[in-house]
């Protein structure tokens, strides 16, 4: 009788919390593909001046600062 219970406990723990790591990586997967959906990763765009392009993400910021300096340096020269 004791040995059915303990079973049946352990089934219910198992069921209301899953001891597998996978649930929580698809829940931060998920989290991560709606993040990556909000936020669209702007153009490349080459920089006048400099022969590179903009392409590793830890410029991701640093190429947005700079396409934005480009549009206003042409709307002055316009």
């Amino acid at each position: 009788m004791q040995k059915e219970q303990k079973e049946i406990e352990k089934k219910k723990r198992i069921a209301e919390y899953p001891s597998s790591d996978q649930v929580i990586i698809r829940k931060q997967w998920r989290e991560r593909k709606k993040k990556s959906k909000k936020e669209p990763k702007p153009e490349v765009v080459p920089l006048e001046g400099h022969g590179q392009i903009l392409t590793q993400k830890r410029n991701y910021n640093r190429r947005v600062i700079y396409r934005l300096k480009n549009e206003n340096t042409k709307l002055e020269e316009e």
